[in-house]
C-alpha cells in the first residue's frame, strides 16, 4: 500500500504540482485562520483533483468527513468574518445611512459657510466691483431674443433686462445676484410650474457660467490673503455640495423609501466615482453601516433555507462588491476579505459535496472511472487504502508533503527524502489504524459487475 500511494503521488505530481500563486495565497490564508484546506483543493494536477474528488464520491473511505468539517469551518469563518463589521446598531440600514448623509450635510454647509463668510469679508474691501462679462452676453441675448419679434420670449427678456441692468455691487453682492441666477434655473425645470421653458433656462446658464468667470476674475485681481480665501471657499463648494444636490446621495436625502435607496447603494452599479461620492457623503458612523450592509449582504447570498452554506457563493457575492471593498474598507480590510474570497473559491467542493452527499451507487461509478486517470490495477489498489488517501490529501502534512514533492524532479535525491517521509507518515496511519477497535464486520459496498469489469477487479476467466 505505501509503495502503490507513493507511486501514485510521484505519478500525479511529476514536478508540476507547483501552485498557482491564488492557491499559495490560499494556503497562507487558512494557515493563519487555522481552516481546513487539502491538497486536491490547491494542486494543478489534474489527476490528484479528479481522485480526491473519487474519494468524496465513496462513502465507505470515510474521506467525505473531512468535506463536512471544511464545509462546517467555512460557513463558520465566513460569519465571523461578517460580525466583524457588524455596526449593532439596531436600525434599518435605509434609515440609518439617510441619517449619517443629513448629518454629514450639515456638517459640510457649516464649513462652506465658514469659507465663503471669511472670504467675503476679505473681497468685499475691495468695494464694488463690475461684472462685464455677464453684462455683455446678457444685453447680446436680449437683442437676439427682441429681434424674434412675436416669437420672443418676452419672460427671458425681463429677465436678461434685469440682469443687464444691473449696478456695480461689491462681491458679495454679485455672489447673491448669482444664486438667484440659480434659482430661475431650477425653477425652469421643474415641469409643469415652470417659470420659463427649456431654451430660456439655457440662456440664463450661459449668463451664470459668464458671472462665474467674473468673479474668478474679480478675485484674481484682489489678490492676496483674499483670493485664496474664495479659491478655498469655491473649491470646498465644488468638490463637497453637488453630490448632496443631485445623483443617490440625493436620491436618499429626498425618497420616502431610504432602503430602496441603499440597497441602490450596496447593489447597484459599483463604479468607483459613485462609491467614492457616497463614502464622502457618510459619516463615519454611516460609512461603518456599509461596511456591515456589504457583508451582510454577502453573508445572505451564500445561505438560503434549503440548502446549504456555499463557499461559492460567498465568495461571489464578495466578488461583486467591486470598487467598494477599495472605497469603504481600510486596506488590511479590504486584504482580509479578498483572502476569504480566495479561500471560499477553494473550497467551493465542500459546498458542493454538502448541497449534493453521495451515495453508494455514484460512489461506484466515481470508482469505475479511476481507470481514465492513470494505470486503473495502480489507482485502484492505492484508493482502496481509505486511511492512506485520506492521511495523504487531507491531512497538513499529507498536503505539504506532496506538494514538496511535487516541487522537485523525480529523480531528485529531495524527491527520495519526501517520498521516505511520505512512507512514515503512512506507516504511523497504518499502525494507528491497526490499534483502533475493529468494525461491527461489514464490508464495503460491492461494486456493480459493470463497474468490477471496468476497473479490473473481476472474475478472470
Amino acid at each position: 500500500l505505501r509503495a502503490a500511494s507513493g507511486k501514485l503521488a510521484a505519478l500525479w505530481n511529476g514536478g508540476k504540482a507547483n501552485v498557482t500563486p491564488a492557491s499559495a495565497d490560499a494556503l497562507n490564508y487558512a494557515a493563519k485562520n487555522d481552516l481546513p484546506l487539502y491538497y486536491d483543493d490547491v494542486t494543478k494536477s489534474p489527476a490528484a483533483r479528479a481522485a480526491g474528488s473519487i474519494t468524496d464520491e465513496i462513502p465507505w473511505f470515510g474521506s467525505g468527513k473531512s468535506r463536512e468539517a471544511q464545509a462546517a469551518a467555512a460557513e463558520r469563518h465566513a460569519r465571523d468574518v461578517t460580525a466583524g463589521f457588524q455596526t449593532g446598531s439596531g436600525g434599518r440600514t435605509g434609515d440609518v445611512l439617510r441619517d449619517s448623509a443629513e448629518a454629514q450635510l450639515g456638517r459640510a454647509r457649516g464649513i462652506k459657510n465658514k469659507l465663503y463668510s471669511d472670504a467675503f469679508t476679505a473681497l468685499n474691501q475691495a468695494g464694488e466691483i463690475d461684472a462685464p462679462k455677464m453684462l455683455a452676453v446678457a444685453t447680446q441675448i436680449a437683442q437676439q431674443e427682441a429681434a424674434r419679434g412675436s416669437l420672443a420670449d418676452q419672460g427671458l427678456i425681463k429677465q436678461l433686462s434685469d440682469f443687464a441692468g444691473a449696478p456695480k455691487f461689491n462681491f458679495e453682492q454679485w455672489h447673491q445676484a448669482r444664486a438667484q441666477l440659480g434659482d430661475l434655473i431650477k425653477s425652469g425645470r421643474s415641469g409643469e410650474n415652470a417659470v420659463l421653458g427649456s431654451r430660456a433656462t439655457s440662456q440664463l446658464g450661459t449668463i451664470k457660467r459668464a458671472l462665474d468667470s467674473d468673479l474668478t476674475d474679480a478675485a484674481s485681481q484682489i489678490g492676496g490673503g483674499a483670493g485664496k480665501a474664495w479659491k478655498r471657499a469655491d473649491a470646498f463648494y465644488r468638490d463637497q455640495m453637488p453630490k448632496y444636490k443631485r445623483g443617490v446621495v440625493a436620491d436618499l436625502l429626498r425618497s420616502n423609501n431610504p432602503d430602496a435607496i441603499a440597497e441602490r447603494m450596496l447593489g447597484g452599479a459599483d463604479r468607483e466615482g459613485i462609491s467614492r461620492s457616497v463614502y464622502g457623503a457618510l459619516t463615519k458612523e454611516g460609512r461603518a453601516e456599509v461596511r456591515g450592509a456589504l457583508m451582510q449582504k454577502a453573508l445572505s447570498g451564500a445561505l438560503s433555507p434549503d440548502r446549504p452554506f456555499s463557499p461559492a457563493r460567498f465568495a461571489g457575492e464578495l466578488d461583486k462588491m467591486g470598487n467598494r471593498i477599495g472605497v469603504f474598507f481600510k486596506p488590511a480590510d479590504k486584504k482580509m476579505i479578498e483572502g476569504a474570497a480566495n479561500y471560499m473559491e477553494h473550497v467551493k467542493r465542500a459546498g458542493q459535496y454538502m448541497e449534493n452527499p453521495p451515495t453508494g451507487k455514484r460512489g461506484a461509478q466515481a470508482l469505475g472511472g479511476v481507470a481514465a486517470l492513470a494505470n486503473p490495477a495502480l489507482a485502484v489498489k492505492a484508493l482502496t487504502g481509505s486511511a492512506a488517501i485520506t492521511q495523504l490529501f487531507r491531512s497538513r502534512a499529507g498536503r505539504d508533503l506532496l506538494l514538496r514533492l511535487g516541487s522537485v524532479s523525480p529523480q531528485s535525491k529531495a524527491a527520495q527524502h519526501y517520498a521516505q517521509q511520505l512512507n512514515g507518515l503512512l506507516t504511523r496511519t497504518a499502525a494507528a489504524q491497526a490499534t483502533q477497535p475493529k468494525s461491527s464486520g461489514r464490508r464495503p459496498m460491492p461494486l456493480d459487475p459493470a463497474t468490477r469489469l471496468r476497473t479490473g477487479t473481476g472474475p478472470r476467466g
